[in-house]
Formats: structure tokens, sequence, C-alpha cells
């Protein structure tokens, strides 16, 4: 299927390769290959396989960044256990150009966890604190959800009992 008519099919739906319990339990390995995510995608969130970094994926293009925030472009081949992608086509955009403080930026997109990439892509991660003076938003509606499910002998005999909820709060941190 070429990649125009696969857009078309995936337009307004986010794509999990795995559930992201499986990442929080434990299982850090799935090798699945971003030549797979790509075809689901070209905007999003993930990390690969054993959390060697977070992985921050836009205009198709996989960036691995680091826990110092360094950032590298990484190939289509490179591994993943968890990503979350959808093909990113907003219908409307909002700016802001007055400086924020953090809590008001927190109170303007309420509710989000939030990465960030610079714009030379040379630093990126979590954003834990900011003072933003321009800020531009491109707001997607999501109306589908197609998750993946691993077949890999780990996820298939997992004992799924954890309390995922103070572990990915924990590892968020």
């Amino acid at each position: 299927m070429n990649q125009k008519r696969q857009e078309t099919l995936n337009a307004n739906r986010l794509y999990l390769c795995a559930p992201v319990n499986a990442l929080v339990e434990g299982i850090y390995e799935q090798k699945i290959p971003f030549t797979k995510i790509k075809q689901h995608g070209d905007f999003g969130l993930g990390t690969f396989d054993n959390l060697d970094g977070e992985m921050v994926m836009l205009d198709g293009q996989i960036y691995q960044i680091n826990a110092e925030g360094q950032v590298r472009q990484v190939d289509d081949g490179a591994l993943t256990p968890f990503a979350c992608v959808t093909f990113f086509n907003p219908m409307s955009h909002d700016e802001v150009s007055a400086e924020l403080s953090y809590a008001d930026f927190q109170d303007w997109l309420p509710g989000l966890h939030l990465h960030f990439l610079s714009a030379d892509r040379q630093q990126g991660g979590h954003l834990l604190e900011c003072q933003p003076t321009k800020v531009r938003l491109g707001l997607q509606m999501i109306s589908s959800l197609e998750l993946a499910l691993p077949m890999s002998l780990d996820y298939l005999t997992w004992d799924f009992c954890r309390d995922t909820k103070a572990d990915l709060s924990k590892a968020e941190k």
C-alpha cells in the first residue's frame, strides 16, 4: 500500500504499537522496527528497546533523546517496545505571543504531559519547567485508536498485576 493511501486510512487515528502497561510492567524489548511504526504516523512519542532514550517523531524523522537531553537522529531500522504516533494534521492553530509563567503555561495546556525538541534538534526531553514568550499550538482531534498487541513470548506469558499508575507516575518524574 502506498504512503498516501496509508495516511488517508490513518487520518485522525492514534496508533500504539503495544499497550503502555507492557512497558510499565518491565517488557522493554519488543523488536518493533520504526519502518512499521512510520506506516501509522509521522508524529509521536515513544522509547527504544531496552529503554535506550526517549523517542520523538517529528515530520516523519525519528530522534533519540538521551538522559542528558542530547538528541540524535536515528534510522528507520531502530527498534521500539512502545510508540504512540499519528499522521499530524492539525485542524486549527493557536498562538500566544506573551511571556507565560510555567503555571500559566500549564493552565493554557491542562493535563498534558509535554516533551520538547529544540529548533536546532540538539536538545530535548520532558518539559518540566519553561517560561515561553511565543507558543504555537496545533490542535488535531483524534477519533480512533488502534492498539497492536505484541506477539512476543514475554508479553503473552506476562502476569500483569502491578500498580501501573504508581509505576508510571514514578517513571515520568
